[in-house]
């Protein structure tokens, strides 16, 4: 019980931890996300005003940094783990740049479908065995 409750606390910790260093990021990056990503309202928008957009990047940084650094921290997870785990943060780092380009100019539908089929695809690949529902499709 004592293992369950310094987890649950250490995991508070973290993500406050994450929280606050998102805020903080997002504030950091507001000035330029401001000057080179502003979302201007159209038909289809739910603002009303010009509005910084491109925040994702704070919070898909923030989250990979602070997992690093648990995989570091954390000696149960060893060196295969952190191996395992590298094609989701591939991923993940692929789909917020394909995000970040997308907010500062317009990207095309197809190329966009394509890196984000490659991302999901480097996840599904990555996949154990015995995470798979049919396990000869990867």
């Amino acid at each position: 019980m004592k293992y369950l409750e310094q987890g649950f606390f250490g995991g508070v910790l973290l993500l406050l931890a994450t929280a606050a260093t998102c805020a903080a990021l997002i504030a950091m990056l507001r000035p330029v996300l401001e000057r080179y990503a502003l979302a201007r309202p159209n038909a289809r928008s739910a603002h009303q005003k010009p509005t910084a957009q491109g925040g994702g990047i704070a919070v898909v940084g923030t989250t990979l940094l602070l997992s690093l650094i648990v995989f570091v921290a954390e000696p149960s997870f060893g060196r295969p783990a952190l191996q395992e785990f590298t094609p989701v943060m591939v991923a993940a780092v692929l789909l917020a740049l394909v995000g970040m380009v997308d907010d500062i100019r317009i990207l095309g539908t197809m190329p966009r479908l394509v890196l984000q089929f490659v991302a999901v695809a480097t996840v599904i690949a990555a996949l154990p065995d015995e995470a798979r529902i049919v396990p000869l499709i990867p």
